[in-house]
């Protein structure tokens, strides 16, 4: 968004200065000042009756003389300037005609604060008005995050919302590009809209997940024994399992609610997982061992990854996904690196589930979110407990945590062999 300011003198006419980094010099002798980041050289005792020079400094174009809003001539960098006019600084924003600031000077330096405080002002003035102009630009789409028929039903006017500032905008949509094709499939299934009201972004660990819902805190597919008592919240909401997909590990996991998405879900004896459609509620690692929720999920297996898919993945998600592939697959004799080139040729293909997004529940987000809360006050954390290895080694999403030590040794190995 380009912006504009110009330094002007009163009654001779106008000096007007495009671009936005334009600096000002007054150049008076030799001693140099340092003004915020601005290098001046003015008068050891001031501003006198002595000639001066006006500098402007990365202009983007020839600085204009003006007068009655006419050209009349062109002002080099270096142009003369009377030495006792005032000198009137005004900031002017093409997209915003009707901004305009004055301020009259008789210092240089005086001057040339003014107008990149004016500059900053415009830059803000704008921005502002560019909101009220969208505000009021075609009405937003209604939201769409229905489950169940009593989702559908309007809120009660005394209930009370979750507001919260989406922390994890910066976190990128997929770990790795979609390759075309997957997301054509993707962009034909419909829109999922979740309000941002309504979507959450407290986090949960897996210990979380399996003190308020049940089920264990290592496999990526979680279920629920049905034949057990339930949790109260997995009562009230019927919920036989869940999903905890890691996004470093499943790259083109869904990161955000109402995403679709994939996972890599499928080795050993899950090869005929989600053969036939499941619904699960999702949770995704956002990276830290932290778990945020996405939304409710029908999963469903699709085509394996061809090896076109697989070669612009990272190298390192094929090194942990090869070890990983070893550890589940048995009677597999193949060493990681074997298992990886089979990948690469497209011997081995990598399983693939489709994650489509039927809605976001933000009952059992509210629910989860105000349960956790009162488990934590409830049962507040010993200091001296130490935590267990196996919950150390927490093996997490597609079996890939846990096996750095695996990857260490390989690279070691290599070094040694190579020296």
């Amino acid at each position: 968004m380009a912006t504009e300011h110009s330094l002007e003198r009163t009654d001779t006419g106008a000096r007007e200065v495009k671009g936005a980094q334009a600096r000002v010099r007054y150049l008076r002798s030799r001693k140099r000042i340092n003004t915020g980041g601005q290098s001046v050289k003015q008068n050891p005792e001031g501003c006198g009756d002595r000639r001066g020079y006006l500098r402007i400094v990365k202009a983007d174009e020839p600085c204009q003389l003006l007068k009655n809003g006419q050209s009349t001539q062109t002002v080099t960098n270096n142009s003369q300037l009377a030495p006792d006019s005032p000198i009137t600084v005004r900031a002017y924003l093409p997209n915003a005609p009707n901004f305009n600031e004055l301020m009259t000077c008789k210092e240089p330096l005086h001057a040339q604060a003014q107008a990149l405080i004016l500059v900053l002002q415009g830059q803000l003035h704008e921005a502002r008005t560019r909101i009220v102009q969208l505000e009021a630009s075609a009405p937003r789409s209604r939201v769409l995050a229905i489950i169940d028929s009593k989702l559908a039903q309007e809120e009660p006017r005394n209930s009370s919302k979750i507001t919260e500032a989406d922390i994890h905008s910066d976190v990128p949509a997929y770990m790795s590009p979609l390759p075309i094709a997957r997301e054509s499939s993707l962009s034909g299934l419909p829109t999922i809209v979740v309000a941002p009201e309504d979507a959450g972004s407290s986090l949960f660990s897996r210990k979380d997940l399996s003190d308020l819902l049940g089920g264990g805190q290592q496999s990526l597919i979680v279920g629920i024994d049905m034949k057990k008592k339930r949790k109260p919240l997995a009562e009230q909401f019927n919920i036989s399992g869940y999903l905890c997909p890691n996004r470093d590990h499943n790259l083109w996991c869904p990161t955000r609610p109402g995403m679709h998405g994939y996972m890599f879900v499928g080795l050993g004896r899950e090869n005929t997982t989600f053969n036939e459609a499941e619904t699960r509620h999702v949770f995704v690692g956002m990276g830290t061992k932290q778990y945020r929720y996405l939304g409710l999920y029908e999963a469903v297996r699709t085509d394996s990854l061809t090896p076109q898919e697989w070669g612009p993945l990272p190298e390192e998600f094929k090194e942990k996904y090869a070890i990983t592939t070893k550890k589940k697959t048995a009677n597999e004799t193949r060493t990681p690196l074997l298992i990886q080139a089979a990948y690469d040729n497209g011997s081995l293909l990598t399983p693939c589930v489709l994650l489509k997004c039927l809605g976001y529940d933000k009952d059992f987000y509210r629910a989860l979110v105000n349960a956790k809360h009162a488990f934590n006050v409830r049962t507040p954390p010993s200091p001296s407990t130490v935590p267990s290895k196996r919950a150390h080694v927490h093996e997490g999403d597609t079996g890939l945590d846990g096996i750095d030590s695996e990857l260490l040794r390989r690279k070691s190995a290599r070094t040694s062999g190579s020296t």
